[in-house]
């Protein structure tokens, strides 16, 4: 009677199948927790970022300015102020004076800048109202420098909402938003034109920040009507985040 042979291994086709399994579960269950830890840290930030600008404004409204400080815990000396943000969170804070050094442009509110930035996601926003004006043709803004926030979260989609007018429309009424810093500019990828009028309106524009002259230290956001028009482009509400 012949004698069977029992297997005691596994095969190759068979190794090579289980570890194929293994890796598309373990690739799922990365993707899914990438997921939910960027929800969970957008809405940390997001919930954060709207607590800080109600404690500015509140804090304006009690000191008619807002502070030079919003870190300066637990007790803030005279002028600033204390917003307790989560410490694993990294914060920018700025003043925007009507004084600007190095924008062609005016402020004429006092405001501020504020970025709040976790390892996945990050939102930026000010309420600074910033008109075209200060130098050479008057139908030009630069609002602020947005390569910080790339160079730290890379060449990839961004979301970037805005409230936009011009001064006149009477001849022409297109305002045009991109990157810029003198004739070059450090990233790309943000080019739109929209129809404005004398009154504010919002848009919100989704773009794929690209690579552009790499020996340039800035993007700065600006905007641009048609020249000599009297088409004087004015933005507000400013933010600039990752879409979620």
């Amino acid at each position: 009677m012949p004698i069977s042979k029992r297997r005691t291994g596994f095969t190759i086709v068979e190794v090579v199948v289980v570890i194929a399994i293994i890796s598309f579960i373990a690739t799922v269950i990365y993707i899914s927790y990438t997921s939910t830890a960027r929800r969970a840290e957008n809405s940390a930030i997001s919930n954060s970022i709207q607590s800080a600008k109600e404690k500015l404004e509140l804090y304006k409204i009690e000191t008619g300015q807002y502070p030079d400080s919003v870190a300066d815990c637990p007790t803030p000396a005279a002028n600033n102020t204390c917003l307790n943000i989560d410490p694993k969170f990294d914060v920018l804070y700025n003043l925007m004076p009507t004084s600007r050094s190095g924008y062609a442009s005016r402020i004429p509110i006092p405001s501020y800048e504020l970025a709040i930035m976790g390892n996945r996601s990050f939102i930026y926003f000010s309420p600074a109202i910033v008109e075209g004006g200060t130098s050479g043709t008057s139908e030009f803004l630069q609002y602020t420098d947005f390569a910080p926030y790339i160079d730290r979260y890379g060449l990839r989609k961004y979301l970037l909402s805005v409230d936009y007018m011009s001064k006149n429309t009477s001849s022409a009424s297109n305002i045009n938003l991109y990157f810029q810093n003198g004739s070059t500019t450090r990233y790309g990828g943000l080019s739109k034109s929209q129809a404005a009028a004398t009154t504010w309106r919002s848009t919100t524009v989704e773009f794929t920040a690209t690579s552009g002259n790499t020996a340039d230290t800035q993007a700065i956001f600006a905007a641009y009507g048609t020249y000599s028009t009297g088409n004087v482009p004015v933005l507000r509400n400013v933010e600039l985040t990752i879409p979620r």
